[in-house]
């Protein structure tokens, strides 16, 4: 005797049994991308949340861009922005430490 497995070929179902059965499949499926959409979501806004503590988790934000989940684009996008002014006021502020030890020696 063959195992059953998931798919309907092993089994004798009626047309109205296999419809029930790829229902209940789709129905899952869109569950599991709702699940999946709102998890985005909740991932991206923790990940904005503690880039303000730590600046390389804004990095993050790449892997979020291209989400389903609207709100989960959003805080990619604001993350990467935030990323970018960060590193440039880093750099600018480096820039003018150095310039003014170097004015102070002379």
């Amino acid at each position: 005797m063959v195992a059953p497995n998931s798919t309907l070929d092993n089994y004798d179902l009626s047309v109205q049994q296999q419809a029930e059965f790829l229902a209940t499949g789709l129905k899952r499926k869109e569950e599991y991308k709702r699940w999946r959409s709102s998890s985005d979501q909740f991932e991206m806004t923790l990940f904005f949340i503690f880039g303000f503590f730590c600046q390389y988790l804004w990095l993050c934000g790449l892997f979020y861009v291209r989400s389903k989940n609207s709100k989960a684009r959003l805080f990619a996008c604001l993350s990467l922005g935030f990323l970018i002014v960060g590193f440039i006021a880093v750099v600018t502020m480096s820039m003018v430490v150095i310039w003014y030890n170097k004015s102070i020696n002379n």
